[in-house]
């Protein structure tokens, strides 16, 4: 297949080349070198900080249950907005079909 004169191989060739070096000069946003600076400002933000986390914030036992809390809160927000958004809905629907 041509385009632009051009085979399509030819596109995925460069497309792919440009790709591959984009990402290899992209740092890593998620790499944490300063954990305890992280959990620092985490805590500054949630005022939730374990006495036994302290001085132990680049341990897997802490990243964890840190993440484990996070996916509970993360759940907890999604049912409140789930509830919000169905009540939203029906009430605006029912407007609709009511009037």
């Amino acid at each position: 297949m041509q385009i632009f004169g051009r085979n399509l191989f030819w596109y995925a060739a460069v497309f792919g080349t440009i790709t591959a070096i984009s990402r290899a000069a992209v740092t890593d946003e998620l790499l944490v070198l300063d954990q305890e600076g992280a959990m620092s400002m985490v805590v500054q933000h949630t005022h939730y900080m374990p006495k036994k986390w302290r001085g132990k914030e680049n341990t897997e036992r802490v990243r964890m249950e840190f993440e484990t809390l996070f996916q509970v809160m993360q759940m907890k927000f999604m049912h409140l907005y789930e509830k919000v958004l169905t009540k939203y809905t029906y009430t605006t629907l029912d407007h609709l079909y009511h009037p």
